[in-house]
């Protein structure tokens, strides 16, 4: 497995899923919700 995605409505805990699933298979994050509002 390379890489998870994953999807759903604001507020329904996909950043919080995301870094408790990379600390468990030792990925890294990426968050495009930080990344499109720090272009903004």
């Amino acid at each position: 497995m390379e890489r998870v995605f994953l999807i759903g409505y604001m507020g329904s805990g996909k950043s919080k899923t995301a870094e408790s699933l990379a600390k468990q298979l030792g990925f890294s994050v990426v968050d495009l919700d930080r990344i499109i509002k720090s272009k903004w």
